[in-house]
């Protein structure tokens, strides 16, 4: 066995569906598309079942999970979740920086998501919606943004008028965290204030996509107005 995906029967907003406790695989087999693989099989199965719903929740700073949810398989987000686990919790992951989640829905029958798996673990989203992949136009929209390593605000008000807006993350956190923990908890208090302003304002958290910029490749989560 290289990894599994672990399910388990579940009511969201009082329809029956299933949540998705784990995804594992060996480090040695990472870089082969098995989370993609073990997912699209997870998605046969329950839809098998006669469910079209399956939920989980990840650590918004984690790009490459950000990047397997919203670019590859197309799930959304309407919540997230402060220390859904507590404050710390016994991963070396979680010292010191929190517990916080975002919660996603992977809606199994929808264009979307049909659309995206259709794509195969390669595909990579570059575009904000079906605007510009221009760098300056998106930094200009998102809430958090990076100046170096470190997180700055953005015009909260102005972002959060308009049907669109976008949260900047860093590609390597656990990096970050290991060499300045104090700027680890920076990104998470900036982001945390940024999702759940977007989501107080009504946004959906829809994307995950990779810009090219001046200084090389950036992260940015895609947020739409409902």
């Amino acid at each position: 066995m290289i990894g599994f995906a672990y399910a388990f029967p579940a009511f969201e907003q009082g329809r029956a569906s299933m949540h998705s406790h784990m995804l594992a695989v060996k480090p040695e087999y990472r870089n082969f598309q098995a989370g993609f693989y073990l997912k699209r099989v997870q998605r046969e199965r329950v839809l098998a079942m006669g469910l079209d719903e399956i939920t989980w929740t990840f650590d918004p700073l984690q790009s490459l999970n950000a990047h397997l949810n919203f670019s590859k398989l197309g799930v959304v987000s309407r919540r997230y979740l402060v220390n859904f686990y507590g404050e710390a919790s016994s991963s070396p992951l979680h010292t010191g920086f929190g517990t916080d989640r975002l919660w996603v829905s992977w809606l199994l029958n929808s264009d979307r998501v049909k659309v995206r798996i259709s794509r195969g673990p390669s595909y990579r989203a570059t575009k904000v919606g079906e605007a510009s992949s221009d760098a300056g136009a998106i930094i200009k929209s998102s809430l958090i943004y990076s100046e170096g390593a470190r997180p700055l605000l953005g015009d909260f008000s102005g972002s959060l008028a308009s049907n669109r807006c976008t949260i900047e993350i860093p590609h390597d956190m656990n990096s970050v965290k290991e060499r300045e923990p104090k700027l680890g908890v920076e990104w998470r208090e900036a982001t945390r204030a940024a999702f759940l302003a977007a989501i107080e304002a009504s946004f959906l958290v829809e994307d995950f996509v990779r810009i090219e910029s001046e200084r090389g490749p950036r992260w940015f989560y895609s947020l739409s107005k409902l």
